[in-house]
């Protein structure tokens, strides 16, 4: 049998573009994680973890709209279903929760819709960090494991 993707470059998932999947089913594994089984048009199943996806409420048998994040070099496929609240680059509104400090970098933290922990890198040009409870308007950049990936595009004066 020939792999699609490895000798057939026409029946090749590519970084960046979105396909349609068949969710087929939850398997439990080994390591006590389920995982949600994915069919992509080539017939090529791809695994990705429940516990990363549970807001989007996704039903079991459908067809999920992915994104191809990226293909390592091993040529393992990473997926991100389409997120139900966010589209990359697009401009939302977020409350600070508090900021952070780790690894020579400063952060904002803050939540997503559904109250997932989400921190924001800040300049380090920016000399004061703007208290919890202040609005600041940030870009989708990207999305990764269900959490968007924000990037800060403006603070609200109060």
């Amino acid at each position: 049998m020939i792999i699609p993707g490895y000798f057939d470059t026409s029946h090749k998932l590519q970084e960046g573009r979105s396909y349609r999947f068949n969710y087929r089913k939850k398997v439990l594994l080994s390591d006590d994680n389920e995982y949600m089984v994915f069919e992509d048009p080539f017939g090529i199943k791809h695994l990705l973890p429940l516990a990363d996806y549970t807001h989007y409420n996704l039903v079991c048998p459908s067809v999920v709209t992915c994104l191809v994040s990226r293909i390592n070099c091993t040529g393992r496929v990473f997926l991100e279903p389409l997120h139900p609240v966010y589209q990359i680059g697009t401009i939302h509104s977020f409350g600070i929760t508090g900021n952070s400090f780790r690894d020579g970098q400063r952060f904002l933290c803050t939540k997503d819709i559904f109250g997932n922990p989400v921190e924001i890198p800040v300049e380090a040009s920016m000399q004061e960090l703007p208290p919890a409870g202040t609005d600041i308007e940030c870009r989708i950049a990207g999305l990764k494991k269900g959490k968007p990936e924000l990037s800060l595009i403006s603070i609200a004066a109060k």
